[in-house]
């Protein structure tokens, strides 16, 4: 790296020079001034060569060179902890821009000094006093009177979903070109404008399997007569007497809190069938209300299905329920068996955090809880 001319230098040079010396002459007067440049400086001044020497002689301004820092320092450190310790934290980039570093220091910083992780933020429900009550309450009577031990075996929970064909044929979001270069037009994804062709199923799990998937007729709609006879009755009159033969009485239905599940018709209904098999079923009052995260179709079943399904080469909806029961009546007994277990600790979770979401918790079927 070439070595800084001393600031009165580079003057003494120009004058010389109008004063018609050659360089070695220059070199001389400046050696008589105690001053030792090389012919090339000299020659470098005289020609102008240079950025900051062209712009000083242009009669610009020059800027002062911003460097980064590299050095990760404790105070450094704070002031990022400060920056993301917010409900909506800025980007990497522009914390390394306000703090004058790089980006990868920022990284390192956030994920090896303080010890963060990324989450990415999960829509939930706006929960009040009143469902955080209820949460933690009737979260606590499902597993104490119907998880709790080996009672999750006869536990029996259904909902309902809805199935697209838009789930199938998956669609990468990303890929890779050349830079500089557009996408090829048959990678790119297309967005219909008209609804997506789909259907309604029910899907119902209990603890020694899977119930075959119910399909709701097509312009149905879910009312509390078309819950008791495509739903209920077939589940109860037809396919749980195959599941528990000579056990009916141990039998505990479960579903979510929707309307046609909660109607007059619906209870009065399953009131006559408890008379007539012995069949249990949760209360309306003790249903924990805004709990997806407390119920098993909704945190595996649905989501497991719609997951296995992406890949599949459905065209018709004739094909897509072929593959959706084709999935569903696979999914095996252990894996089964480790959704019941998740069930039973996140009631227990809901109670722990008085009702509060608990839909960040990562490996859940993994933690250590107090019992």
């Amino acid at each position: 790296m070439p070595k800084l001319l001393p600031p009165e230098v580079e003057p003494l040079i120009i004058a010389f020079c109008k004063d018609h010396l050659s360089g070695y002459l220059i070199q001389k007067k400046l050696k008589d001034n105690g001053y030792n440049i090389s012919l090339k400086s000299i020659y470098n001044v005289i020609n102008c060569v240079g950025e900051k020497r062209k712009i000083l002689t242009s009669g610009g301004k020059v800027m002062k060179r911003n460097y980064r820092r590299k050095v990760r320092t404790s105070e450094m450190v704070k002031r990022v902890a400060k920056e993301i310790s917010k409900a909506n934290p800025p980007t990497q980039k522009s914390i390394a821009n306000k703090l004058n570093t790089s980006q990868f220091n920022i990284f390192k910083i956030i994920h090896e000094d303080l010890d963060r992780v990324t989450y990415h933020k999960t829509k939930v429900h706006l929960l009040n006093e009143s469902h955080k009550r209820n949460r933690k309450k009737n979260c606590r009577k499902l597993y104490r009177r119907h998880l709790a031990g080996d009672k999750w075996e006869f536990m029996v929970t259904l909902d309902e979903a809805w199935m697209y064909l838009d789930y199938c044929n998956g669609f990468r979001k990303i890929c890779y070109v050349e830079r500089g270069k557009k996408p090829i037009e048959e990678w790119l994804k297309y967005v219909k404008e008209s609804w997506p062709v789909g259907f309604m199923i029910v899907g119902a799990i209990c603890g020694r399997g899977v119930l075959p998937l119910i399909k709701i007729p097509k312009n149905a709609k879910i009312n509390g007569e078309v819950y008791r006879d495509f739903v209920l009755n077939p589940i109860i009159e037809k396919i749980l007497p195959n599941f528990y033969p000579g056990e009916m009485n141990k039998v505990v239905l479960h579903h979510d809190k929707a309307t046609s599940h909660t109607c007059k018709l619906t209870q009065e209904y399953l009131q006559k069938m408890k008379i007539k098999f012995g069949i249990n079923f949760l209360q309306n009052k003790d249903i924990p209300t805004k709990a997806p995260d407390a119920a098993l179709l909704d945190f595996f079943g649905f989501n497991y299905l719609k997951q296995m399904i992406t890949n599949g080469k459905c065209k018709t909806v004739l094909g897509l329920w072929k593959k959706c029961n084709q999935v569903w009546s696979r999914i095996p007994q252990d894996m089964i068996e480790r959704a019941f277990k998740s069930w039973k600790k996140r009631c227990r979770m809901i109670v722990e955090a008085h009702g509060n979401h608990i839909e960040h918790t990562k490996n859940i079927h993994l933690k250590v809880l107090k019992l």
